[in-house]
């Protein structure tokens, strides 16, 4: 549930729901004077960010650790980007220097804490989330973090705790509320989860979390509607938010929005041909707008990137069984089901289709 964050400033990055809460602060050091090659480097590097080249900033400031591995500014610059791809074994790596280069920088301790969250070591992040507190007591951020790390180890009340002294640091900054807010619908409180992410949304009406969650907890209750406004809002300030355009393109299907279901897994597909998630939907929408094969062929896609997809497996077996091909929806059904957990609702969809199946 925290955001995958951020290079250091100054070029803000979306964050990416699924996984991380909280929007990333800067780098609060100034950086050292531009006295040697490697210093150069990397002021063309945040230049690039500025204009939001990743990339191009990305091969700057390895070009600047070529030059000087010591160089500290490079060092957490390129931990930043490699969290936000996603590599976190070399943002690790990066951290791990970052924090040997410079043990006063709570910026790095917080990061190698999202990190080792994101690598499985609660532990590791609990340790490095509070040395990142002890260097900056007020360090907001840091903060609403430890609350979500305390929470994952299954200390509800420290998590609440922390949240409190999070939004006591802040209380004007949407941020802290948007994060509890998220954290409260997922272990059920869905009216102070709620009443959470109304008050960050009128503290900052484009908080990417809070639209992203407050869009989930409205698809939860029912109002589909009122997630598709919520997912629309966010993606007009992240076009490439994906888990906003896919639960947007599920909520248009079941609103009967066809179109633009289609429209949204289109543009999940250009980003990346081998999304299974945006291949089972747009297979399941094609089949059911009278084009089965279609549908069958993008099914076939999204297992063959996915073999452990179940949905993708049980919607192939419904189309197989559609076009007649019994014996291929008996083992599609029953590959659904060997990865279904009990108590899903497609568990039960797949028993009763395979019983049905079998007993013609």
């Amino acid at each position: 549930r925290i955001e995958p964050p951020p290079p250091p400033p100054p070029a803000p990055v979306e964050p990416a729901p699924t996984e991380q809460l909280a929007r990333v602060d800067p780098v609060t050091e100034a950086p050292p004077p531009a006295a040697s090659e490697a210093d150069a480097v990397v002021e063309r590097g945040k230049a690039l960010l500025a204009r939001g080249d990743a990339a191009g900033a990305y091969d700057l400031f390895e070009r600047a650790l070529a030059l000087d591995p010591r160089h500290a500014e490079a060092t957490r610059r390129r931990a930043g980007l490699r969290l936000q791809r996603g590599d976190l074994t070399g943002a690790r790596v990066d951290l791990d220097r970052a924090v040997a280069l410079d043990p006063s920088s709570a910026w790095s301790w917080l990061h190698r804490a999202l990190a080792r969250r994101g690598l499985g070591d609660l532990p590791g992040a609990l340790s490095d989330v509070e040395r990142a507190l002890e260097a900056d007591p007020g360090y907001r951020l840091a903060r609403t973090n430890l609350a979500v790390i305390r929470e994952d180890l299954g200390d509800v009340a420290g998590a609440e705790a922390a949240f409190a002294e999070a939004i006591a640091l802040a209380p004007t900054d949407g941020g802290a509320y948007a994060s509890r807010g998220a954290s409260r619908v997922q272990r059920g409180d869905l009216a102070g989860g709620r009443a959470d992410l109304d008050r960050a949304l009128e503290l900052d009406p484009a908080h990417q979390v809070a639209l992203y969650a407050r869009g989930r907890l409205r698809a939860q209750t029912g109002d589909l509607r009122g997630a598709v406004d919520d997912w629309t809002r966010l993606l007009q300030h992240a076009p490439t938010f994906r888990n906003a355009l896919i639960d947007r393109a599920r909520a248009r299907g079941g609103l009967g929005d066809a179109a633009g279901a289609l429209a949204d897994a289109a543009r999940l597909l250009e980003a990346n041909p081998r999304d299974a998630e945006a291949l089972e939907l747009r297979g399941t929408l094609r089949a059911g707008q009278g084009d089965p094969q279609g549908g069958l062929d993008d099914l076939t896609l999204a297992v063959q990137a996915e073999p452990r997809f179940a949905l993708a497996w049980l919607n192939r077996g419904a189309v197989r069984l559609a076009i007649g091909d019994r014996a291929g929806a008996a083992s599609d059904l029953e590959r659904a089901l060997t990865l279904l957990p009990p108590g899903d609702p497609n568990r039960r969809r797949a028993e009763e289709a395979l019983a049905a199946l079998r007993g013609q």
